[in-house]
């Protein structure tokens, strides 16, 4: 199973590893005894030092210049590189959009089915259950939002939007309206198929650029 937090700083790097840990404690009953990173500062500080020492958790690292000694991480992080820029390059999305290509890597292979784990998900492997696969949906798609605070009756109760990925605390998606002005207080509420035409995908695609790419 993979998880992966997105990092507004560097230095924010130890919470959200505290932040972790409390959950992998609480979710699953279990402690972390060992972590293993590269030489990126964030776990050598003083504070980072105390916290693994006062929590008997053993801190190793790599070489300097050795990523083939932490060969998991490096080929896990491939892997998601690889997946995400697959789906930034069928969307068409903005780069700026990276990180939600990430996240949805990341969500869409803890649910797909692995040969080294006799055709199991990671998923079903950390919880012992199967998650259907039915709302599944293709990455920069075009959905309708249900808008939830209009107030004319002929005004439209939906806005169109892209599909931007999946929630895990609520049985919902990400949307981004294709309009600026829209509102974000947004409900999912129906997707349509990818258009299969290829002017209008460049025409979506040229209105990402001309709003978003400010």
């Amino acid at each position: 199973m993979t998880w992966v937090h997105l990092l507004r700083l560097k230095s924010d790097t130890l919470e959200t590893l505290k932040q972790f840990l409390v959950y992998v404690k609480t979710q699953f009953s279990a402690c972390v005894k060992i972590i293993r990173s590269d030489n990126g500062t964030g776990f050598f500080l003083t504070e980072g030092q105390t916290f693994f020492t006062s929590n008997g958790i053993v801190h190793q690292s790599s070489c300097v210049h050795t990523p083939q000694q932490n060969d998991v991480a490096e080929r896990k992080h491939r892997h998601l590189l690889e997946v995400a820029r697959a789906l930034k390059f069928q969307s068409h999305v903005p780069t700026k959009f990276w990180g939600e290509c990430v996240l949805t890597a990341c969500y869409l292979i803890n649910r797909l089915p692995s040969l080294v784990l006799e055709w199991k998900s990671p998923y079903e492997m950390l919880y012992n259950k199967c998650q259907s696969l039915s709302h599944l949906m293709v990455f920069g798609c075009l959905c309708y939002a249900t808008v939830t605070n209009y107030h004319d009756k002929f005004q439209p109760k939906d806005v169109p939007c892209v599909f931007m990925g999946y929630s895990l605390v609520q049985r919902d998606t990400f949307c981004l309206p294709l309009s600026p002005n829209d509102s974000w207080s947004i409900v999912m509420s129906h997707f349509m198929k990818p258009y299969s035409y290829s002017s209008v995908k460049l025409n979506i695609f040229l209105y990402f650029l001309l709003n978003y790419s400010q």
